[in-house]
């Protein structure tokens, strides 16, 4: 019996289907259900029953779960004392693309100004791949952008701002109070991938009422602000960005979903759900809600 044959089981028994489990582990559906029939195979009996609308748990899946559960978290425990035994641990911060320059500079700095003794380690990587390394432990915490995905858990809204339409000077639109989704017709799209859950929300709602636009391309936000600088395009992005990167021919004009009411992006501390926390983790979590005491921005 192997620890990721227990990983996989966990994951399983939570998600009820192989589908959604093997989107979550980042291997095959194949893999994973081979994977589980070994591990049938070698306790001697069925932990799940397949069915067409997914996998039910057995009464011996019932009886494993819990065990299996303290079998990962001690095995975590273990991995975390070893780090300390060694003095190699080091707190691995992940955070999406320009988190940090578009936050205050001395945000981080501070944290390990003042606590010296707690080491960290900051690496900027897509919502996905900050999921896949929180569930192989490869990264401990994460600047995660809402929704935050099943299995994770947030301490902390960091921060909530509105998310403006994007445009150059030049462009029409600019110069409206603000726009609605009507605005968008016959418009064409940049859309920065940061935001895609967000731009999918805003590109459902425009489908829902039949107003025709056209997509440019998704681009990452190296690429984004300069290319709106020179052309006929739309996108959306919080005004952080053009506070670190100052393009001064673009223009931030406040976008309404619905009604009067922006369409807010929220950044939230997270964490594997159900994790244990060692000492690094708590601190630097009581940190942050320090940090952010009673606000959200």
């Amino acid at each position: 019996m192997e620890l990721r044959q227990i990983q996989y089981f966990i994951e399983l028994y939570k998600d009820r289907n192989i589908t959604k489990s093997s989107q979550t582990l980042f291997i095959s559906q194949q893999g994973l259900s081979k994977s589980i029939g070994r591990l049938e195979e070698e306790l001697g009996f069925l932990l799940f029953e397949r069915t067409a609308a997914g996998v039910i748990p057995t009464d011996s899946a019932d009886k494993l779960y819990l065990h299996f559960r303290k079998v990962m978290d001690a095995f975590r425990e273990l991995e975390l004392e070893i780090d300390h035994i060694r003095q190699e641990r080091i707190l691995k911060i992940s955070a999406h693309p320009g988190f940090a320059l578009s936050s205050d500079k001395e945000d981080f700095a501070e944290y390990s100004r003042c606590y010296p003794e707690y080491q960290t380690r900051y690496m900027e990587e897509s919502k996905e791949l900050a999921m896949q390394h929180l569930q192989e432990h490869k990264a401990d915490v994460a600047f995660m952008l809402a929704p935050i995905p099943e299995g994770f858990h947030s301490h902390q809204l960091i921060r909530k701002e509105p998310l403006y339409a994007v445009m150059e000077n030049s462009h029409p639109l600019s110069r409206k109070d603000y726009l609605t989704l009507e605005d968008l017709r016959e418009q064409t799209l940049l859309l920065l991938d940061l935001y895609g859950e967000y731009n999918q929300l805003i590109l459902t709602q425009a489908d829902s009422k039949n107003i025709p636009y056209f997509i440019y391309d998704k681009v990452t936000i190296n690429e984004f602000l300069s290319i709106l600088n020179f052309g006929s395009f739309i996108g959306f992005s919080t005004d952080r960005v053009y506070r670190y990167y100052n393009f001064p021919n673009i223009s931030f004009v406040p976008f309404f979903l619905s009604g009067d009411t922006p369409l807010y992006s929220e950044t939230h501390l997270v964490t594997l759900e159900n994790v244990f926390l060692d000492r690094e983790m708590q601190h630097y979590i009581n940190y942050e809600k320090k940090k952010c005491g009673h606000t959200s921005q």
